[in-house]
């Protein structure tokens, strides 16, 4: 009889633990946040992540999907990057539609101290976006809704696309569609 308070006890402690621990774990939108990035830098529907000592940072969405922000962006099933206060650098799985053209994203960097901006590295340039965009994480959609088989899809040189992409042209048109039948795969180094 005497065993059973303390039987409780431990009991209650284990639940309380337990519950600790459940509240402890980190979302996605909070390590950007502690990161000094806007929580809606990544789309609804991340599954989970993984975060390394030295940074490395890599994004699992339950799907590939688009979100519009200013413009039309395009997130892979995979991203990565290396996360640093303020920037998520060689990132690899998101690209930015502009005008007509896609561009892979290779880096995101606020101002510190802030300056209201944000700023996309898409290669050729540095877009600018106001960091109201990214508030809140966007809705994932699987189709991108403006019908991107009319836009021209050119990729900057990369050692990842698979051989199963190809740019088409539509006969009788000047127009061209990438095609995304087979998204390629980032092999994890």
């Amino acid at each position: 009889m005497g065993s059973r308070p303390w039987l409780s006890v431990v009991l209650i402690l284990m639940i309380v633990m337990v519950g600790g621990f459940a509240e402890a774990e980190e979302t996605i939108y909070d390590v950007l946040r502690k990161n000094g990035l806007p929580e809606g830098l990544l789309p609804k529907g991340v599954k989970s992540y993984a975060l390394n000592d030295d940074g490395k940072l890599e994004v699992y969405l339950e799907k590939p999907c688009y979100a519009k922000f200013e413009n039309q962006v395009y997130f892979e099933r995979m991203i990565r990057g290396n996360l640093s206060y303020g920037q998520l650098a060689g990132v690899a799985g998101v690209e930015q539609q502009e005008l007509f053209l896609w561009f892979p994203v290779k880096g995101i960097r606020v101002d510190i101290p802030n300056s209201g901006f944000i700023y996309f590295d898409v290669g050729v340039v540095y877009k600018q976006f106001s960091l109201s965009l990214f508030e809140t994480p966007p809705d994932c959609r699987e189709d991108d809704h403006n019908n991107n088989e009319n836009n021209l899809v050119v990729p900057l040189p990369t050692a990842h696309i698979s051989d199963s992409d190809a740019l088409h042209f539509q006969s009788g048109s000047d127009k061209a569609a990438w095609k995304r039948d087979n998204i390629p795969r980032r092999a994890t180094q």
